[in-house]
């Protein structure tokens, strides 16, 4: 048996996970979020608001759209992903607050964003700056560049539930989009069918909300690792301090196991 060492571009769990992997600053905690997505829902539950932790994460995507745009990376396609229940009726309530937040946010950004002086007096608009300034601030994109791109980046972002309801328009499809000025560019909001080997090209910002401790279920969950080309550093994850802990787990046992 030979333990093939991962290429030096290639992101796994020790990268995330270990204390001291190289991107383990990507990590995100998620504190505000039993409110609204309560440990033991039923398919009824009710969505009354977004958690603030959810709606960073989404501005973020936004922004973070914009920066790989301007640094000219070849890969069009652009992904979010939310994972934070397993019932097909909250994800679909779910997804009707996210388009409702992302159709006047993207509204708003139209309107007042590229505009000097205007923008910093639409909350919103000057919330993203902070976002910006969180967890791009270091980044080789100014956030005027930004505000000037950011609405041609974002304009084309689609919501989508990903599960067996899922109608034929709605799928993914990145391939069907290939060739188009933008590439595929959705927030990708489901539960068990994200979990079981779909792709998410170009996948950047994760929410990642769900009480699963099985080592072969969290393993299918994560679609943060892989290749990250022009875009590594742009990468976060949204994740509950436990389960970081259970993923943090996962990876010292792969590493045990390569010693071994």
């Amino acid at each position: 048996i030979y333990s093939l060492k991962s290429p030096s571009n290639y992101v796994g769990a020790s990268s995330i996970f270990m204390e001291d992997g190289r991107l383990a600053g990507q990590l995100v905690d998620i504190e505000d979020a039993a409110n609204v997505f309560p440990d033991k829902h039923k398919k009824d539950l009710e969505i009354s608001e977004l958690p603030d932790s959810m709606v960073e994460a989404i501005g973020l995507f936004l922004i973070s759209c914009a920066i790989r745009d301007l640094r000219g990376e070849p890969l069009k396609h652009r992904s979010m992903l939310i994972n934070v229940t397993r019932f097909t009726d909250v994800q679909a309530k779910l997804a009707d607050f996210v388009k409702e937040h992302l159709y006047s946010l993207v509204n708003e950004i139209k309107q007042y964003l590229a505009a000097d002086g205007i923008w910093e007096r639409h909350e919103r608009l000057a919330n993203l700056e902070s976002v910006y300034r969180k967890h791009y601030g270091d980044c080789d994109v100014d956030w005027s560049d930004i505000r000037s791109k950011l609405y041609d980046s974002v304009a084309s972002v689609k919501v989508l539930t990903i599960n067996q309801k899922t109608e034929a328009e709605d799928k993914l499809n990145y391939r069907q989009y290939r060739n188009t000025e933008k590439g595929r560019r959705v927030i990708a909001i489901g539960g068990l069918t994200l979990s079981r080997g779909l792709t998410l090209e170009g996948l950047c910002v994760s929410y990642f909300y769900r009480n699963s401790k099985a080592y072969d279920t969290l393993l299918q969950m994560g679609r943060w690792f892989g290749y990250r080309p022009g875009y590594e550093d742009l990468c976060r994850i949204w994740m509950t301090p436990e389960a970081q802990e259970w993923f943090t787990h996962i990876a010292e046992v792969v590493s045990e196991l390569r010693t071994d």
